[in-house]
């Protein structure tokens, strides 16, 4: 939305360290609520989605995926396809998970030594073939 201005966004961020908010120029304002929007998903909304999920597919799904499904079904669609990605294996969150069904999910032994590895990630293009690429390469 900034254009890539590095200065400029390096200055919000100055701001916001000093003062703890910032002002958004008008230009960099209309360009994020054009690129840019925000759901709002409560607690409660989320266990709701968790069941839902569990409901409709029989898979369990963990809390961060549960707030991007709720908000992708709120979101317009007219612009293009909505994409919900699931980030994490539910056992990561038992308490969420048996707050909304009953039961803890089983955590797969291919997760156990995990906390100890060191984090990696991709940047990936932001169309539809370059995430389906990366996603085939991950086996």
């Amino acid at each position: 939305a900034s254009g890539r201005d590095s200065a400029l966004t390096r200055g919000l961020f100055e701001d916001f360290a000093r003062d703890g908010r910032i002002t958004l120029p008008g230009e960099l304002l209309t360009a994020l609520r054009r690129e840019v929007s925000a759901v709002s998903v409560s607690e409660a909304e989320t266990r709701e989605e968790i069941a839902r999920t569990w409901a409709a597919t029989g898979r369990v799904i963990c809390p961060h995926t549960a707030v991007a499904l709720h908000a992708a079904r709120q979101l317009d669609r007219t612009a293009g396809p909505v994409v919900a990605l699931s980030t994490a294996h539910p056992a990561k969150f038992p308490e969420a998970v048996e707050a909304a069904l009953g039961f803890a999910p089983q955590r797969p032994p291919q997760l156990e030594g995990l906390e100890g590895r060191a984090e990696t990630f991709e940047t990936v293009d932001p169309s539809l073939d370059a995430v389906l690429t990366a996603i085939g390469r991950l086996g």
